[in-house]
């Protein structure tokens, strides 16, 4: 009956609805058949704002340029679309110095036979390496109340809700670390942060002897300015697409 109850709640008009699970009252996208609630609970002092999304299916159903004020919530909303329901990436940067970032992957099925195949991922702070690939290995969400905290993420999330509504909260850190620009040929910007070099190995090395290549001629020595031109062009010409 309870489950019954719930499933009504999520079928109402567009209307102001108090969701009975997660206790907070939900807009519009209450009234979706199937669709996705991001909660957001930033503990953080950044204020941040939307800088760029990607929904491969779906649609908004909030407005999306609210920003995601300090020690507050917010929440975001979206319809599904088709068969593949609600799929996208979001990325949110802070509004002072624009060094920090709040980055989500999600994607819930309109089918899913067998055990629910719904899966989020989320960052603060440092920018994913690539989001696509958070959203193409992020895991399954466990059954509702179970917490994913991952080591690095800077943030928490679980399933408030696992049905043809998915609701995930999300709990931001309050200290989060800044990205830092690299210089050209210093360490990577997670260097800057503290984070172990083994725990992001880039998957290939850039050597000092590849560098040599690119701006020295192959008869070896130092580099001099009618070989870099040439050099270049000839790096250029193998590499560039055609």
């Amino acid at each position: 009956l309870a489950q019954a109850k719930r499933r009504a709640c999520c079928e109402l008009p567009p209307v102001l609805v108090y969701h009975p699970r997660c206790g907070r009252t939900l807009l519009g996208a209450m009234s979706l058949h199937h669709g996705v609630i991001i909660d957001i609970t930033n503990m953080s002092d950044h204020t941040f704002r939307l800088d760029g999304e990607v929904l491969m299916s779906g649609s908004w159903a909030s407005e999306p340029a609210e920003p995601i004020l300090p020690h507050s919530r917010a929440q975001f909303e979206f319809a599904s679309s088709g068969i593949s329901g609600a799929k996208g990436l979001l990325w949110w940067i802070d509004d002072h110095k624009r060094t920090v970032y709040l980055s989500m992957a999600f994607n819930h099925p309109r089918f899913q036979p067998g055990q629910p195949s719904s899966t989020f991922s989320c960052s603060a702070g440092l920018p994913p390496a690539n989001l696509k690939e958070e959203l193409a290995n992020a895991e399954r969400l466990a059954p509702a109340g179970v917490e994913f905290a991952p080591d690095g993420a800077n943030c928490a999330w679980r399933a408030a809700e696992i049905g043809p509504l998915l609701v995930v909260e999300v709990f931001v850190q309050a200290d989060l670390p800044q990205y830092v620009a690299p210089e050209r040929g210093g360490p990577p910007a997670w260097a800057y942060a503290g984070l172990a070099a083994s725990a992001r190995t880039p998957t290939t090395a850039c050597t000092n002897d590849s560098h040599a290549e690119l701006f020295e001629g192959r008869t070896g020595g130092a580099a001099s300015s009618s070989s870099a031109p040439s050099s270049w062009k000839a790096f250029r010409d193998r590499t560039r697409p055609r």
